[in-house]
């Protein structure tokens, strides 16, 4: 039962902060594709890397990182810049560890629910990823659907929520 309320209290903290992350924000700034890649790398990052704590995948995780640390690190700033125009530069830090988290609360979650399954599609996405380059990163990560990245809030229109 404890873990029933657990599981729930995550799902609405992770929630809120997907959907309403940016209560108070200066300014509706809407993601560009560029933006949108951004994001949706960064949580394919962390589902690779709750992966690499639930599937015992910590070796093939660190050669992801290693491998595509550079691609990461632009998807990074790219990140930075979204989320300094949408709540503002002294809010940054605050607000992309707010997302970090929740995007780490939702695939912990997802791991979960069903652990051979989120074991098996991260295997095969780091097998994917580490057979190949920067334009795989990006490939893979149109696996993650926007109302996983931002919620409504991001405006994207894709046909993908």
């Amino acid at each position: 039962m404890r873990v029933i309320r657990r599981l729930s209290a995550v799902s609405l903290v992770a929630a809120l902060v997907l959907t309403n992350g940016a209560a108070g924000a200066a300014s509706p700034y809407c993601a560009t594709p560029r933006e949108a890649e951004a994001l949706r790398v960064r949580s394919l990052q962390n589902k690779l890397m709750v992966a690499a704590l639930m599937c015992d995948e910590q070796p093939r995780y660190d050669t992801f990182i290693g491998q595509y640390g550079p691609a990461l690190t632009a998807h990074g700033r790219v990140m930075i810049d979204y989320f300094a125009k949408r709540h503002g530069a002294k809010r940054v830090k605050r607000v992309m560890d707010d997302y970090v988290t929740a995007q780490a609360n939702v695939h912990s979650l997802d791991s979960m629910a069903n652990r051979d399954e989120f074991c098996q599609k991260a295997s095969a996405t780091l097998d994917a990823l580490l057979a190949g380059g920067d334009s795989h990163l990006t490939a893979a990560s149109t696996e993650i659907p926007n109302n996983r990245i931002e919620g409504p809030l991001a405006c994207l229109r894709e046909g993908r929520d």
